[in-house]
Parts: C-alpha cells; sequence; structure tokens
C-alpha cells in the first residue's frame, strides 16, 4: 500500500497510508500491483505504468529507506532524481546546442542547478533533460524555456 500511497500524494508517515486502497477507490482511480522477481537497478524497484484520458507514463523508481526515494527512468529516458529538490523536466528534438540553450536560459536568472541527466532515445530523436535545482523557476521562465523547447514542467521538491 505504500507505493499506492505515494502515487496519491500521501506522505510516509501519514496513518492514512494503511487506507490508501479504499481512498483510490474513493477517487475513482483504478490499480494493479504486479510482482516480479527480477529488478534492474535495486530489489526495491517499482516499474509504475500510469495512464490518463490523454497520456501514458512509464516511470521505474527504487525506494532506498526512510520515504526516500530514486527515479530512474521516466518512458524511454533514463534519468537520476531524488526529489530533495525542485526540478525541471524538458523534452526535446536531440540536436546540438539544445542543453545549452535551456541551462543559458537558467543562469540568466541566477538558477543554480545541484544535478542535471540528459537523456535521448536515439540521434536525432527525442530527450530528455532532468535537472534539479536550489531554486525553484518563476512563470516568466517557464514562459521563456517553453517557447524553445516541446514540452516543460517542474517538478516541487518532496520537502515542500
Amino acid at each position: 500500500m505504500a507505493l499506492l500511497a505515494g502515487c496519491l500524494g500521501i506522505r510516509p508517515d501519514d496513518p492514512v497510508i494503511s487506507n490508501a486502497d479504499q481512498l483510490a477507490q474513493k477517487l475513482g482511480l483504478a490499480y494493479s500491483i504486479e510482482f516480479q522477481d527480477e529488478y534492474r537497478y535495486h530489489p526495491n524497484e517499482a516499474d509504475l505504468f500510469l495512464a490518463g484520458s490523454n497520456r501514458e507514463l512509464r516511470i521505474v523508481g527504487t525506494s532506498i529507506g526512510g520515504g526516500r526515494i530514486r527515479l530512474r527512468e521516466l518512458d524511454a529516458f533514463k534519468i537520476d532524481l531524488g526529489g530533495e529538490y525542485p526540478t525541471l523536466l524538458a523534452s526535446y528534438h536531440d540536436q546540438p546546442g539544445m542543453v545549452a540553450e535551456i541551462t543559458a536560459l537558467l543562469a540568466e536568472e541566477g538558477i543554480n542547478i545541484a544535478q542535471m541527466s540528459v537523456s535521448r532515445e536515439r540521434r536525432g530523436g527525442g530527450a530528455l533533460l532532468a535537472a534539479e535545482m536550489d531554486s525553484t523557476l518563476s512563470a516568466q521562465l517557464l514562459a521563456r524555456l517553453a517557447a524553445k523547447i516541446k514540452w516543460v514542467r517542474t517538478i516541487p521538491s518532496l520537502e515542500d
């Protein structure tokens, strides 16, 4: 139930965690849990397939104890995120200079990158930049990023 509770945004120390299945049903969330003997990253690995009316998403993550996680994959892209910092996810077409453009915009606004990973499907294909930052992005900076790249999202830190 802890995995389902996490998907619902329930904190690890919340007593409601044991009722996550009932909360999911109340919200109309359909789910299934399957156990496998094999893993790629860690014995406490979860491979999540999330589907909504307009999009499907696959996330691979590991529980490293104490309510902490590491996200290892997002769709076809390798990432390494821990959730301690506000995070920028930027999806774009792989081409020279995109990482420099994105990081230059961050630098112009005084945003410091704590950790970053870049992954691509293939040369010239889809690519994903995941950057954990020391501060959140302004709406203006998000708009500037969105004007240059295909898809951009921010995720608050898990600490918030």
